[in-house]
């Protein structure tokens, strides 16, 4: 028994300062907690590096569908403006076919009932051009003793013309009987 209370007594006495050595002090934080303090900070950084990145990524995600969307708007824009463009020129084609069609751009008839009574001293005028030019190309070829009805007809028929050629075609002819 001797011997167990010896042995009682010497630990007592060696385990007591190893137990205060052991002993967790204010000031200094033990080597266990600093590793776990040090694990969990670096957890957390970890972690709002993961936060950062998926806010990062979620900006980034709405920026690039906010530029989609202003790409499709701009080419629906473009589409727009070529349809309206081609209705406008679809619908001036219906207006310039509708003038066309209210106001063509033919002349009006030209012997209309206006126009003839505005016609008549003119071709009244023709007319005896005519018949003279008929009646003086008659009397020429009596008074000569030269020459065919052919003439008669033609200066009929083609009036001032027929003269002019008739009368070449006379001087012509008294040129060769000197």
């Amino acid at each position: 028994m001797n011997r167990y209370l010896l042995i009682t007594i010497l630990t007592s006495l060696f385990l007591t300062p190893a137990i205060f050595a052991q002993e967790h002090f204010e000031g200094e934080p033990r080597p266990e907690e600093a590793i776990e303090h040090e694990i969990y900070m670096h957890k957390m950084e970890l972690e709002e590096r993961q936060h950062q990145a998926q806010m990062d990524f979620g900006r980034q995600s709405r920026q690039i569908e906010l530029e989609r969307r202003k790409i499709e708007l701009m080419k629906l824009e473009r589409e727009m403006d070529f349809e309206q463009k081609m209705r406008e020129i679809e619908l001036e084609k219906n207006r310039m076919a509708l003038k066309k069609k209210r106001s063509p751009h033919k002349q009006p008839p030209f012997f209309t009932l206006g126009r003839r009574r505005n016609m008549f001293p003119l071709l009244a005028v023709c007319f005896v051009v005519h018949i003279l030019v008929g009646v003086w190309v008659y009397q020429d070829i009596r008074r000569r003793n030269a020459g065919s009805g052919l003439w008669i007809a033609l200066g009929l028929l083609t009036g001032l013309l027929g003269a002019l050629v008739y009368a070449v075609a006379r001087l012509g002819d008294s040129r060769q009987t000197q």
